[in-house]
């Protein structure tokens, strides 16, 4: 069972559904002005960055983010994350409590990437600007031992995309990577689809749909540099899955555990009972988000700790 706090958290939001007649984010496609004016939006009504993690602007190879670091983080570590919204929405301010929170439990910097969004780029600028900033990194000085890549949602999939395209240009490889509530498939044929299309009310298909057609543009939905589902895992570092119970993107996350298993990868999957989609970002200080964010930054710790013997 889900704990009262998320509980309440999610009735919240029903409620708040409810009072806008049933209405979800997502469910009739937006014109470019409109999205826009919803990234700006969500900018202005992020939660608020925790005590003791101080966040500033920059770029790392010519790729804009926030750079977050926390008291006593140990700044020759860092992880470099993608930040989730279907491709369409968010950005690392949107989700700035969660990467600084992570940061925070793995005890080291952290770096999120503003990496264009569909109606900024085509399909696979994501996959490309991540690649960049994984490369300016390296050029940066940091070891890849002590790069970890952690990503939520549309970024948990892209975290594992940024694995395979830095393997396949011939980059040595970052400890470990996180990978939390991922989309790793957006020909959307998971059965928690619809088994939790009631118990989810940050997901669901009609906005997945429509948050796919906008990004691929008319790409093939199973091309592996979309869905990593298809991707060829193999020789990627230990990866950590956190997937909700109650989530529609269950399977994904599931799914993508086995199959990487099958490729001889390391994982460790986390499947949280009662948990929406990115409960994280929805109940900061309910104890599944506590829970799983002391597991992810013990585990890439550990991951980067393991790298650098």
């Amino acid at each position: 069972m889900p704990s009262s706090e998320l509980e309440a958290v999610v009735a919240a939001i029903r409620e708040e559904e409810r009072q806008r007649g049933g209405s979800r984010l997502g469910s009739v496609r937006p014109e470019v002005t409109d999205l826009i004016a919803r990234k700006a939006a969500m900018n202005a009504h992020y939660v608020p960055i925790p005590e003791g993690v101080a966040w500033r602007k920059g770029t790392v190879g010519g790729i804009p983010g926030i750079w977050f670091e926390s008291t006593g983080a140990k700044s020759s570590r860092v992880i470099l994350y993608c930040h989730g919204g279907g491709f369409m929405f968010g950005s690392p301010i949107n989700t700035g409590h969660v990467t600084a929170r992570l940061a925070r439990a793995a005890g080291c910097l952290a770096f999120s990437i503003d990496y264009r969004l569909s109606h900024e780029a085509p399909f696979p600028a994501p996959v490309e600007d991540a690649l960049v900033a994984y490369r300016g990194l390296l050029d940066q000085g940091f070891a890849p031992g002590s790069i970890a890549i952690a990503g939520d949602s549309a970024g948990g999939g892209l975290a594992v995309l940024l694995l395979v395209a830095a393997r396949d240009a011939g980059l040595p490889l970052p400890a470990a990577c996180l990978s939390c509530s991922p989309w790793t498939d957006l020909e959307m044929t998971g059965d928690s689809i619809a088994e939790c299309a009631d118990t989810d009310v940050n997901c669901h298909l009609p906005g997945l749909r429509m948050m796919a057609q906008a990004y691929l543009g008319g790409a093939d939905p199973g091309d592996p540099r979309a869905s990593v589902l298809h991707a060829d895992l193999s020789g990627l570092p230990p990866i950590l899955i956190q997937t909700g119970g109650a989530e529609v993107l269950r399977d994904d996350g599931v799914r993508l555990a086995e199959k990487a298993r099958a490729a001889g990868v390391e994982v460790t999957l986390n499947v949280i009972e009662g948990a929406v989609h990115i409960w994280q970002y929805i109940a900061p200080d309910c104890p599944e988000t506590r829970a799983s964010e002391a597991q992810a930054g013990a585990f890439l710790k550990a991951m980067m700790d393991r790298a650098e013997v």
